[in-house]
């Protein structure tokens, strides 16, 4: 079964995906458990996180990004330095903390907007997460919330505990839990969801997720069941239902909804998906079902289109036009490429349907260090055919040596040096059976599979980018990965 490619945001291995739209315009995509959000791109323009965190320098360094300022601009004042992220790492190099501070000009100082705390396993693998909110005004944390996650052998995860900050004891307390079962590695079986009850102190079940799967393996429906707490039974609420074309790519998705009153399944929502030859996206519409027409209506669609490269170049956005029954341009955003394959500018354009042409709206522009991270953003807005300023952002980037970062990659029977490496990796199994192993890329791409014989093995790396890859044992249980530093 080919796996489907998915080019929204990030480009994603999808091999389970679930899709929905919100009046908000805003789409959902979940791939594995992993949530990506497709929203209006003109909706806020202050830099979250740092793309590619870290790099590899010619000496066997790491450069990782641990500090971003931002100045705003208008064209009746000059500038002004109002934001700034604060990034640290852990020994592994995971991103330990990311802080938020807004400058107060008034008090001439900085003061933290929120700040987030993260943890890692074995596998680094996110495994705690806590984020404050600093209420300015009251000078104090006013909210916040966090969750633990849980992962089996296999880095499948098993449960997810949700917690909001109770400000008055200063304490996180339970708020939701997720708890979820495997038909295989990586496809998920079912999933219970609950609602912490704090006056009798325990967890109360709320609904649960069950998905079926064809004998291939391949995902074919999910159900959505209520929990009745008065008959003690689950309902029905919501089931999808999939289709795949000859290539094994997902194509459809079919949602009703339950009608309690004559206990049948209702038309909800429809999306349809097209992809290329590579199993990327290039359609997915979204249709409502009209019950009083009796017939499927357009929402929304998008388009995306790709170079030679694979690189997308184009996301075209439509509404439906109830009045003509046709698809209408909503926006469109345009992407151009530096020779590394790194975005250097993103332009959002909006549709003009009094004129029929493509007006301007917003433009970012990124800058790369010889590194290959990010030193500046710049975000700019069109107002009567002039392009203004409207924010840069600054990424300061430092160096981090190896020893402080990555320890030296062993597991169980298998060494491997040198590292970090140039051309080749030596790998040293005492094992008397045969390891197969995977390498990633920093990110999550599989890269090759080899078969590591008992003695001394090697593996050629020279065509790879400097940079942190992973190495991952598949033949143990529990699997066991570590990292290894390509240099030039």
């Amino acid at each position: 079964m080919k796996k489907l490619i998915l080019t929204l945001l990030p480009v994603v291995l999808a091999t389970v995906l679930y899709a929905q739209m919100t009046s908000s315009e805003m789409v959902t995509i979940t791939v594995n458990g992993n949530k990506f959000t497709q929203e209006n791109h003109w909706s806020g323009d202050v830099l979250k996180r740092v793309t590619d965190i870290s790099k590899a320098s010619s000496s066997g360094d790491l450069f990782f990004c641990d500090s971003v300022y931002g100045y705003m601009f208008n064209p009746l004042m000059d500038s002004s330095l109002n934001y700034k992220s604060i990034y640290t790492y852990d020994v592994n190099g995971n991103q330990s903390t990311y802080t938020d501070y807004i400058f107060d000009n008034i008090c001439n100082n900085w003061i933290m907007e929120k700040k987030d705390t993260m943890a890692y396993n074995n596998m680094n693998k996110l495994t705690f997460k806590r984020r404050y909110f600093w209420d300015t005004n009251i000078k104090k944390l006013s909210s916040g919330w966090g969750y633990d996650i849980t992962f089996d052998a296999n880095g499948n995860q098993i449960k997810q505990v949700d917690y909001n900050l109770d400000t008055t004891n200063n304490q996180f307390v339970f708020s939701h839990k997720v708890e979820t079962s495997y038909h295989s590695p990586g496809e998920s079986d079912s999933s219970l969801h609950y609602n912490w009850n704090p006056v009798i102190g325990n967890w109360d079940i709320t609904f649960k997720w069950k998905s079926t799967y064809n004998l291939d393996n391949v995902l074919i429906s999910s159900n959505h069941y209520s929990w009745d707490t008065i008959d003690n039974l689950w309902i029905n609420v919501e089931k999808r239902d999939y289709g795949y074309d000859s290539a094994g790519n997902m194509a459809l998705e079919m949602s009703c909804n339950w009608d309690k009153n004559t206990s049948q399944w209702i038309n909800a929502n429809k999306i349809e998906l097209t992809t290329n030859e590579y199993g990327m996206l290039t359609v997915m519409s979204s249709y409502g079902w009209d019950v009083d027409a009796e017939k499927w209506v357009g929402k929304w669609k998008i388009e995306e289109i790709y170079d030679e490269e694979g690189n997308r170049v184009t996301h075209m956005s439509y509404n439906w036009n109830m009045t003509i029954s046709q698809w209408v341009y909503d926006y469109r955003y345009n992407e151009g490429y530096n020779a590394n394959g790194k975005v250097v500018l993103a332009l959002l354009e909006m549709w003009d349907s009094m004129n029929n042409e493509w007006i301007g709206y917003s433009k970012d522009e990124y800058y790369f260090e010889e590194s290959g991270l990010l030193y500046l953003r710049i975000f700019s807005s069109l107002i009567d055919d002039h392009w203004y300023l409207g924010s840069k952002y600054y990424s300061y980037n430092s160096i981090h040596g190896l020893t402080d970062l990555v320890k030296p990659a062993q597991a169980n029977s298998l060494v491997i040096y040198p590292n970090p490496a140039k051309e080749w990796i030596n790998i040293l199994s005492n094992d008397p059976l045969s390891n197969i192993i995977q390498l990633y890329n920093y990110n999550g791409q599989l890269l090759k599979t080899v078969i590591i014989e008992p003695g001394l093995n090697t593996i050629n790396i020279s065509n790879l980018e400097s940079g942190l890859y992973f190495f991952k044992i598949l033949s143990q249980q529990p699997s066991d990965a570590f990292k290894i530093i390509k240099v030039e």
